[in-house]
């Protein structure tokens, strides 16, 4: 065994990956150590023999001897698929990739057999499928928090909506009641009571410690504060696929229309790869070329100009010795005095020149096998794996003349400018495209999102994953519920003259039911409610009991002990319309006097 076969031999036996080599009479001529620990099979008693009498007769082996027979039946080069090994102890998953081998040497194509090398991706297909579990078992786990965070909201709402209208309905009996009451009876009914001049009057009407002055008073009491942002948008759906022109060429055909709903796999267009067959025939013809070139190098010992070579160097060695033969023939006769020294001198000249003959035939020969160093083995290796990946990809581009829609959806038109060209221009066949041009877009309908505008004063109290509430004239009478997926960094670049900048703002749309699908259209127009701020127990105050003095804010509130009203410095949050949310300064259930009126 020479030493490049030695180091073949050697870089198989310790390739963690299984190979597996038959040739063309269908014997197995390599299988090495990792092959034979995949598969549970000794390598001694493969090699050698006919792959169908090892390997057809072994029933738990039938995924991966298809994979090998599809390699030979259908002579392709570069096929993978993951094949099943279940021994009856164990199941491993394999991915095995195969590749069909000949040669064409002067014309004629040469079958070697094909190649087969396969891993081990059991522990790596396991691992997939507990992290999709995981996923799917987090994200079911969301939607459930999400859906009951939304009912505990909608019954807190209606809770405070109805304690509101009851609390200012009881409020307002009361006062009137009071009013009635004391109109009637008169101030000195009120003074004459034992005791009642030194007590608080409870209820809207307080008395300051002097008696001198009636204060209108509120109890500062907790309750759920909220503010929102509403805009409006219009459905898009929630994630678009462009298709884009593998190859240039024309279209020959449509199987679309826009608009209209395809399926994940469903033909769309075929192009017209006339261009790509001519790439292909001239990759086809490098191919060749780099393979011979690559194969006499492999075995340049044994090639034509070395032969000649060598052939030249033993016809120089042979004519040497004749001339070496001639000159002691012409020496001896010189020393019986038959010839002149003039013909022995002609014979020694001879011998010289011969021998220059030989040295020069033995330097060409070193040279010529000088030209299959490792140096030029590797670029004739490179040139031919070079070749070999061209002529793939050009197939796989033949492969994609035919486009098929990959996932499912509706067919939009490409916006103008998108793309490696100007797709705004519907389809149509004869149309030229080339290499990277977008042709058409596939909006994903489970899911949608509504994109819409601020301003600069709203942008900046919008956060991701804020909840948003959607509602919409072409589907009333339902609510859509989402959160804030996405936010511009940058102002919208189309302004109207004197409006302030808009923001783009996209809020994607919770899972969907299939009855919601089936009433949802992309470009649809829909209302949105963002809650920018939620706080359920947020201190407040009427906003007229708040007093400025300068940068500061501050309240009269009466103190709990001795009845006397001070001014306190507070730290407000969220101002509505008539309330304001207090930080710092006061507590729950401090009373807080109102300025008179």
């Amino acid at each position: 065994m020479d030493r490049e076969s030695l180091i073949y031999e050697s870089i198989l036996d310790n390739m963690n990956a299984g190979v597996i080599t038959v040739d063309a009479d269908g014997r197995i001529s390599a299988f090495n150590p990792a092959a034979s620990e995949m598969l549970g099979l000794e390598r001694e008693e493969v090699l050698g023999r006919s792959f169908a009498d090892v390997f057809l007769t072994i029933e738990h082996l039938d995924e991966f001897n298809q994979g090998i027979l599809d390699a030979i039946y259908d002579e392709k080069v570069g096929v993978d698929r993951v094949v099943r090994v279940d021994s009856g102890d164990s199941e491993r998953l394999l991915w095995l990739a195969t590749s069909y081998l000949q040669v064409v040497q002067e014309g004629e194509t040469h079958k070697l057999g094909i190649v087969g090398i396969f891993s081990d991706v059991t522990e790596v297909r396991k691992l997939r499928e507990a992290e999709l579990q995981l996923t799917e078992s987090v994200r079911a786990q969301n939607r459930e928090l999400q859906d009951a965070y939304v009912k505990i909201e909608d019954r807190n709402q209606a809770l405070a909506g109805m304690v509101k209208r009851v609390r200012i309905a009881a409020v307002g009996i009361i006062g009137l009641f009071l009013a009635v009451g004391l109109y009637a009876i008169g101030p000195d009914f009120l003074s004459a009571l034992p005791g009642l001049s030194d007590k608080k009057v409870t209820g809207a009407i307080a008395s300051s410690p002097d008696r001198s002055e009636r204060l209108l008073s509120v109890t500062a009491r907790p309750k759920r504060m909220m503010s929102s942002v509403s805009l409006s948008g219009n459905l898009v759906p929630h994630r678009e696929i462009n298709v884009i022109s593998p190859i240039a060429g024309t279209v020959a055909a449509l199987h679309f229309r826009y608009g209209e709903r395809v399926e994940k796999g469903q033909m769309l267009l075929r192009l017209d790869a006339t261009e790509v067959q001519r790439e292909i025939r001239e990759a086809t013809a490098a191919r060749i070329k780099a393979l011979k070139r690559f194969n006499e190098l492999k075995d340049w010992a044994n090639s034509v100009d070395v032969a000649r070579a060598r052939q030249s160097v033993v016809r120089s060695r042979l004519a040497l010795e004749d001339r070496k033969t001639r000159l002691d023939q012409s020496k001896f006769l010189l020393e019986k005095g038959l010839i002149s020294a003039l013909e022995h001198e002609s014979a020694q000249q001879g011998y010289r020149d011969q021998k220059l003959s030989l040295e020069g035939a033995e330097f060409d020969l070193r040279n010529m096998l000088a030209k299959a160093g490792s140096d030029e083995k590797r670029v004739a290796r490179l040139e031919l794996e070079n070749a070999v990946d061209r002529l793939r990809v050009l197939e796989e581009k033949l492969k994609q003349a035919v486009i098929h829609a990959p996932i499912s959806g509706v067919v939009l038109r490409s916006q103008p400018g998108s793309g490696g060209g100007s797709s705004a221009t519907a389809l149509a066949e004869g149309r030229s495209v080339s290499p990277g041009e977008q042709l058409l877009t596939i909006g994903d309908l489970d899911n949608f999102s509504v994109t819409g505008t601020v301003d600069e004063v709203d942008v900046v109290r919008i956060r991701l994953g804020q909840g948003v509430r959607i509602v919409g004239d072409a589907f009333h009478g339902l609510e859509l519920r989402g959160a804030v997926a996405h936010i511009s960094s940058e102002a919208s670049r189309v302004r109207r003259r004197n409006a302030p900048p808009k923001f783009e703002v996209m809020v994607a749309i919770d899972d969907l039911t299939p009855e919601q699908r089936r009433l949802l259209r992309p470009g649809m127009s829909a209302d949105f409610e963002i809650v920018v701020y939620d706080k359920p127990d947020a201190l407040t105050v009427p906003i007229r009991a708040v007093q400025m003095r300068g940068d500061e804010t501050w309240l009269r509130v009466r103190d709990r002990n001795d009845g006397t009203v001070r001014d306190i410095r507070v730290e407000t949050g969220l101002t509505t319309l008539d309330e304001v949310e207090i930080l710092h300064g006061i507590e729950a259930n401090d009373e807080v006097v109102l300025p008179a009126t």
